[in-house]
């Protein structure tokens, strides 16, 4: 559709992606823990035994896990390497 007749123009394409894949996995970690003060005030039954850094903790690592960044690291890496080989090989 865009008439990409390049390989640099493909390969910049799955760079950009790459690019963007990871910024997305460390932007997810990253935002759900600066919402940690907003939840510092939730109370509910559920989270009555637990102190509110508990709470925070409890709500941030159920929102936003670890293997999401990794997962958005290593697909990012992953079109990085697709956009050195499409360059490479056309």
């Amino acid at each position: 559709m865009n008439k990409w007749d390049t390989s640099r123009a493909y390969s910049n394409a799955f760079f950009i992606a790459g690019c963007l894949a990871i910024i997305a996995g460390g932007s997810s970690r990253l935002g759900a823990g600066q919402e940690w003060n907003n939840f510092q005030s939730l109370y509910a039954e559920s989270f009555r035994d637990m102190s509110s850094s508990e709470r925070a903790n409890f709500i941030i690592n159920a929102s936003s896990s670890v293997s999401l960044v990794i997962l958005g690291l290593l697909s990012g890496i992953l079109l990085i390497l697709i956009s050195v080989f499409v360059t490479k090989i056309f």
